[in-house]
């Protein structure tokens, strides 16, 4: 029973957790089998705590390498080298805000999990902002396991889009990025979704 719904399941992690909740019902067959064996001795006792133990450590040290292995606590490579950049993410974000523009994100899901983005960008005066390059990335809002990056190419005057394959529903997490001809970031934003199924 346990190898078939091991060969049902896709991902390590999904199996590991099988494969330890098997172990932790197989362990406690053992445990109410040796309790209740007549007389009780004292090797039994012995047996049934070392036994106890033991599985008690396996699944704490099997849940905290998934855990670890899952999302390691990062969300920079190199926090002392962002820090370095911090003074430059606030000129930036500042510069944004005085330039006053309008970047509306449009994201909606089709039945075989392409997700199909929109970007509509105007500055202050509601002009079509043309001529820039957008791209970014859709991430889970706890784990970086599934980002998926993309490239929007623009379509219309001030319109950008693409197509991101594989994105399963739930919760995400829209970073959008503009970068001007000459490399210069324009924009950025964050915006949080919940993409559902059609």
């Amino acid at each position: 029973m346990t190898v078939m719904m091991l060969n049902l399941l896709n991902d390590p992690m999904q199996k590991t957790a099988v494969l330890a909740l098997a172990s932790v019902l197989v362990a406690f067959t053992v445990l109410i089998g040796l309790m209740a064996w007549k007389p009780m001795t004292g090797a039994k006792v012995l047996a049934a705590l070392v036994l106890f133990f033991g599985l008690v450590i396996g699944v704490n040290v099997t849940m905290a390498r998934l855990a670890v292995k899952s999302f390691s606590g990062e969300e920079v490579a190199n926090p002392y080298v962002a820090g370095l950049h911090y003074d430059e993410e606030i000129a930036a974000a500042q510069a944004q805000a005085n330039r006053k523009w309008r970047v509306d994100a449009h994201v909606t899901r089709s039945g075989d999990g392409a997700a199909q983005i929109e970007v509509v960008a105007h500055d202050a005066d509601g002009a079509a902002l043309t001529g820039l390059k957008f791209g970014g990335w859709l991430e889970r809002p706890a784990t970086k396991l599934g980002d998926r990056k993309f490239e929007l190419s623009e379509s219309d005057g001030g319109v950008y889009r693409s197509t991101v394959a594989d994105v399963a529903t739930g919760g995400w997490v829209l970073v959008l990025q503009a970068d001007s001809s000459d490399g210069v970031r324009k924009f950025q934003s964050r915006e949080h979704l919940d993409l559902k199924a059609d």
